[in-house]
């Protein structure tokens, strides 16, 4: 079962603020996308296979969760669509 068929390119990458924390996230359920510096470095790994990406703009992109490693089903007697990443822990 793939996510694509259930909500086919419906969705862009969104960005969202947290208060105070400076950080930035950007996700896309249905494909992977890049953000930030080309070259991967301990700082810069929203490159490749990136479903969810946390950043500072221009000193920080981490990979919170891969794409490739998706899962979509449902949840529960009720079927409630359910989406679960794996991803890193920062600083790991």
């Amino acid at each position: 079962m793939d996510v694509g068929d259930y909500f086919p390119n419906r969705f862009h990458t969104s960005r969202s603020r947290i208060p105070g924390g400076g950080y930035q996230y950007s996700f896309n359920p249905c494909i992977s996308f890049s953000l930030g510096p080309k070259k991967e470095t301990e700082f810069a790994d929203c490159q490749l296979d990136v479903a969810i990406c946390m950043w500072v703009k221009d000193q920080m992109y981490h990979k919170i969760a891969e794409q490739n490693k998706t899962q979509f089903g449902f949840y529960g007697k009720n079927k409630i669509p359910m989406l679960h990443y794996t991803g890193y822990v920062l600083g790991m």
